[in-house]
């Protein structure tokens, strides 16, 4: 039995890469899908495929396309655009005969992603030659672990192997629409002027990456001194890539004079050990992975709230806090938990602080239970 296509979303997928310029390739992981998947369906081929589910995915993104347009739209009155994705950059290190040219725009693959050669190297004595590379989609897909870029797109003469022995960093989505409403609200709000520390924290997050941003000024630094302390989007310690991006817009963009320093937030790590009881039918490990997201998200919202909340005088000395009782009711809200026997955040039963150069970052929750 054949497959019914919607004709008009398909004539919606060809209508986006032509406007947008932009290759199947490309497209692809954009919407959420294999490079395969989009041509097989954009020829009516998607025959091993659950085509509804592929559809809804297709509808989805273009759903988000709209709102995204719409809330650009509603920010030009303000002088304000969406940051863009940025894609990841790292080092490839090429081996083969000394002398042979690594050629600008030299691919290499991991899997499906491609990484183009931004500079033209050649082989030295020691056969090798390391050269700096970019990923050709824009995005936290182009992240990838080191030793994973390893197969030439097209074999270059004299070229033997290629690979990244250090991970690829700097890739980032595009700005969410509630963090391109949050900027502007800032911008309305908050009285940004004169490169004071509003001023600051408004160029930081000009840049694709940064999640949160805060500003100490010369009443901590000294005379002529100001320190940025970035959180990423994801609200845990950026890559080098974006702080060097914030550096040379906050360069471009400041008044004359000031020492600028920019560093990424120090993490505070949060350890919770708990010990529940269980419904029946529920296991210790089948619930670990919704009590770490449920606290995960909590924690993501400590963040948020604190790298959001606007600068005032002598706040160096603000803290935040991780509520010991709210991680306990969090806890107690699971499915399938009835009660709580003990828990401990880092060893003990009290609430956590991080000072104003600090985010909490959960990085162990151990779950035990008794029925």
């Amino acid at each position: 039995m054949s497959k019914e296509y919607n004709s008009a979303l398909q004539a919606r997928v060809e209508q986006f890469l032509k406007e947008k310029n932009i290759s199947q390739a490309k497209a692809a992981p954009l919407m959420g899908i294999s490079q395969t998947a989009l041509s097989q369906y954009r020829r009516s081929m998607y025959d091993n495929g659950d085509i509804a589910a592929l559809e809804s995915k297709l509808e989805e993104f273009f759903r988000t396309q709209e709102e995204q347009e719409v809330n650009t739209e509603k920010a030009l009155p303000y002088n304000e655009t969406r940051n863009p994705a940025a894609a990841a950059v790292g080092i490839l290190v090429f081996t083969g005969e000394a002398g042979a040219v690594v050629p600008l725009g030299t691919e290499a693959m991991a899997g499906t992603i491609a990484f183009r050669t931004t500079l033209e190297a050649k082989i030295d004595s020691s056969g090798t030659c390391s050269v700096p590379a970019e990923c050709q989609t824009a995005g936290p897909d182009g992240n990838v672990e080191a030793n994973t870029i390893t197969v030439l797109r097209v074999s270059v003469v004299g070229i033997r192997t290629v690979n990244n022995p250090e991970p690829f960093t700097g890739g980032t989505a595009a700005e969410s629409d509630d963090s391109f409403r949050q900027r502007i609200y800032e911008k309305i709000r908050r009285p940004i002027t004169s490169g004071n520390r509003n001023h600051y924290i408004y160029w930081a997050k000009q840049v694709s990456g940064v999640g949160g941003a805060k500003c100490l000024g010369a009443e901590v630094c000294g005379a002529g001194k100001v320190k940025l302390i970035i959180l990423s989007d994801s609200f845990g310690i950026p890559d080098d890539p974006i702080l060097e991006k914030v550096q040379a817009h906050v360069e471009e963009e400041r008044p004359v004079g000031p020492k600028v320093t920019v560093s990424a937030a120090s993490p505070v790590d949060v350890q919770v050990l708990v010990r529940v009881k269980l419904s029946g039918g529920y296991q210790a490990d089948t619930i670990q992975a919704a009590v770490r997201n449920i606290l995960q998200a909590y924690i993501d919202e400590v963040n948020q709230e604190d790298f959001n909340t606007a600068p005032a005088y002598q706040d160096e000395g603000r803290t935040s806090t991780v509520s010991y009782y709210r991680i306990g009711d969090l806890i107690f809200g699971v499915d399938g938990v009835t009660d709580i026997i003990s828990y401990t955040l880092n060893g003990a039963r009290a609430s956590l602080e991080s000072d104003y150069t600090e985010f909490f970052k959960l990085e162990e929750v151990v779950v035990s239970a008794d029925q």
